[in-house]
């Protein structure tokens, strides 16, 4: 949650360029307004969110935000047919952005990836896992942008990786 709440927080463009003395300021600041209890900070490390934003996916979002074409922690309702009924999917989506008239999808996880096995292994196993919720949040951003889901991926805090859901 600190992670996401962090992420949610935090300027894009300043954090690409100013990297982890940058993040560092920034958290600071955030914990000083009491958005953070110190406990929270001491249960993050700073510079797994500082390596994100020297991933490709990260700088291509320093640059939408630059451009004021970032979105992150936006709320939806969808309604879906599960099991023959009618239901609504309420949820957020941690970042999205437009690129070349296109709409990226991003989501954040910071839950263990198993450094033991091959990560082909672990991407795998993290795709089936989360790729029912990136359909609901590629067909929510589609309803609400009124365009596709060019692209979606999942950063993986814990391996300062992002992996690809359209491979």
């Amino acid at each position: 949650t600190v992670y996401h709440s962090i992420m949610e927080l935090i300027d894009f463009s300043e954090a690409e360029k100013g990297g982890l003395p940058y993040v560092e300021r920034a958290v600071k600041e955030m914990s000083d307004r009491k958005v953070f209890l110190p406990e929270e900070i001491e249960a993050v490390d700073l510079s797994k969110i500082s390596a994100f934003f020297d991933t490709e996916i990260g700088k291509r979002c320093a640059r939408a935000s630059e451009r004021g074409e970032l979105w992150k922690e936006q709320t939806f309702n969808l309604a879906v047919a599960m099991h023959g009924e009618k239901t609504i999917v309420q949820g957020i989506i941690d970042c999205f952005f437009r690129e070349d008239g296109r709409i990226v999808l991003l989501d954040y996880k910071s839950n263990w990836v198993d450094e033991r096995r091959p990560f082909e292994e672990e991407r795998r196993r993290l795709i089936d896992k989360y790729s029912t919720q990136l359909k609901i949040y590629r067909e929510a951003l589609r309803q609400g942008m009124h365009q596709p889901v060019s692209a979606a991926y999942l950063y993986l805090f814990a391996a300062d990786r992002c992996i690809s859901l359209d491979e």
